[in-house]
């Protein structure tokens, strides 16, 4: 849980560089805008292997205009040498804006021969 309240002055820079364009905010933050809560919470299973899924749930709300919602699910698996790394997001601003679904995959295949990992997705 991260909670910022008016009077707060971050000597760095507090979130990733991503975090006003993937919650769909505009870049400049005003002065009424910064009082904000960012609570997240989840859950992963993982075997020997490494082989995961996990669940995470994120609200954060910003001021009294803007509260979102994201739900993102992820999912790891080694098949053969392969390894598939999945997720999706599912984002609902209260906002006016309709709910935003984000899938993403990727695959990984690591060669013992040559040591060297490709990367597609």
């Amino acid at each position: 849980m991260n909670l910022n309240k008016p009077n707060f002055k971050p000597l760095e820079r507090l979130h990733n560089v991503e975090f006003t364009r993937d919650w769909g905010l505009p870049l400049q933050v005003t002065q009424a805008a910064l009082n904000e809560a960012l609570i997240t919470g989840g859950v992963q299973l993982a075997d020997i292997k490494n082989n995961s899924i996990r669940y995470q749930f994120t609200n954060y709300q910003r001021g009294t205009d803007f509260n979102g919602i994201r739900n993102d699910l992820m999912q790891s698996q080694l098949i053969k040498g392969w390894r598939f790394d999945n997720s999706i997001s599912l984002s609902n601003v209260k906002r006016g804006r309709p709910a935003g679904l984000l899938p993403s995959t990727d695959l990984l295949h690591h060669s013992p021969l040559c040591q060297v990992e490709e990367l597609f997705g």
